[in-house]
């Protein structure tokens, strides 16, 4: 970027407005989320569940058609007859609870559960506490779970391990289907619980100890944690919190145009297909699937590596049809999960903030100076030394919300906040960055299938 241009400036990834304004053309629509690291099989390449394949057969998937019934309950006693020949067959079983209730609604009698299939303890089946956390995990180390959660006072969490597959071994893990990312687990917790929500529920991935991007992940639910980790807090939470990307309060841009065809599983790898959504680019399946209009989920903006925390009320905004309807769009790709990752998945990942946040009545979010700036001046937040200044007076904040916080120079936009709010903390625990280096020094070669 060229120093001492006059405008305020972001990523390349996001403000194709400004950038068409500035070059006459769009910029790159490839995405710049940061990719995953953690080691796998050699027959995998990504975490969260962004992999291509699947080690043992699976069976169900939640909210199927009523045409699969019968294929549905076949494919179980398929798995049955082959776990009763399998020493391991506790881990080739998985749970899907919404495709028990299906099956149980279409006629097939009780909901089928295999005698090998973990029980399901009365805490994970009753809602006690006043915070849900979801986690969505493949292959990664969850040990950063009891160490993350020691802040929250009292103790007040009750934790919804979601595993795809069987390579991580848990008392916790309610088994899923390896579907998609994090998105799967995260609908079929919403579908399942939707009647008996906790009152703050928090979604997160499981690579927490991921070290990239200066333990991003780890910074973004620590962050989330800040803001409901005492009941003070709870009470006045505002029904939802996220770090949208690099910085508490970043604003990252809902591009519309954005479609997924094919997909990187790692940095220099070949390109996957992706299994395309049922309609694209970004813009037509919002329209399709979210009922927020297209003009609030732009001034909303967007959030990646999708970890936050949401109000049941927030939740129960939409109708669990809703969901379902989610659901059924992610499991098109079902038969087609090899061959790539979910299109649909990426949309819903941009699809969150928009759905569970709060359009601010001013309308003012994006920035990049405090009240009282002036156009010329230098940006603010750390970057007012770098040569770059203020070039469009809308992205000074008002009176109402002086202070521009998340601003991050060639990456993303701040958003104005009110004035006297307390630190907004941006830090990885020391404990979770150590653990992590520990992880790596003493992780052992994963054979594929195991």
């Amino acid at each position: 970027m060229t120093a001492g241009l006059t405008i305020c400036v972001k990523s390349t990834t996001s403000g194709a407005e400004m950038f068409k304004a500035m070059s006459g053309s769009l910029p790159s629509q490839e995405s710049q989320v940061p990719a995953t690291s953690f080691s796998l099989p050699a027959s995998a390449s990504a975490s969260d569940g962004r992999n291509p394949t699947a080690d043992s057969k699976t069976w169900g998937g939640s909210l199927a058609p009523a045409s699969l019934a019968a294929r549905i309950a076949s494919e179980f006693n398929d798995n049955s007859k082959n776990s009763s020949n399998n020493s391991s067959s506790s881990n080739n079983t998985y749970r899907s609870a919404a495709s028990a209730e299906f099956l149980s609604a279409a006629g097939t009698g009780s909901p089928i559960k295999s005698q090998d299939e973990p029980s399901v303890t009365p805490e994970s089946s009753t809602t006690t506490s006043p915070i849900d956390l979801v986690v969505a995990a493949f292959a990664e180390n969850v040990s950063w779970i009891e160490p993350m959660l020691a802040r929250v006072v009292p103790s007040a969490v009750t934790v919804r391990l979601y595993c795809k597959g069987n390579l991580i071994q848990d008392s916790r893990c309610m088994r899923i289907e390896n579907i998609g990312a994090e998105e799967f687990a995260y609908l079929t917790h919403i579908i399942d619980f939707y009647d008996r929500l906790a009152p703050i529920t928090i979604f997160t991935l499981g690579s927490i100890y991921n070290d990239q991007w200066k333990f991003l992940k780890c910074r973004k639910l620590n962050f989330v944690l800040s803001q409901i980790d005492t009941p003070e807090k709870r009470a006045r939470f505002s029904g939802f919190a996220t770090m949208a990307h690099q910085a508490p309060d970043s604003f990252m841009e809902f591009e519309g145009y954005f479609k997924l065809e094919s997909y990187r599983q790692h940095a220099g790898g070949p390109n996957a297909p992706a299994c395309r959504a049922s309609k694209f680019p970004l813009d037509k399946w919002f329209k399709e699937f979210v009922n927020v209009s297209l003009e609030n989920a732009r001034h909303i903006g967007v959030l990646y590596n999708p970890i936050f925390a949401v109000s049941r009320e927030r939740i129960h905004r939409f109708p669990k049809a809703d969901y379902e309807k989610l659901i059924q769009e992610v499991l098109r790709c079902k038969d087609h999960e090899h061959a790539g990752v979910i299109e649909a998945g990426h949309f819903l990942e941009r699809s969150w903030k928009a759905m569970f946040d709060d359009l601010r009545p001013d309308g003012g979010i994006k920035c990049c100076g405090h009240f009282g700036q002036k156009k010329g001046d230098p940006m603010c937040c750390g970057f007012e030394n770098n040569g770059e200044t203020i070039g469009m007076p809308w992205t000074i904040c008002k009176a109402e919300w002086p202070n521009c916080s998340g601003f991050v120079h060639n990456s993303g936009w701040g958003t104005c906040i009110a004035a006297g709010l307390p630190p907004r903390e941006d830090v990885c625990p020391e404990e979770i960055q150590a653990n992590s280096h520990k992880a790596k020094a003493h992780k052992k070669p994963q054979q594929s299938g195991t």
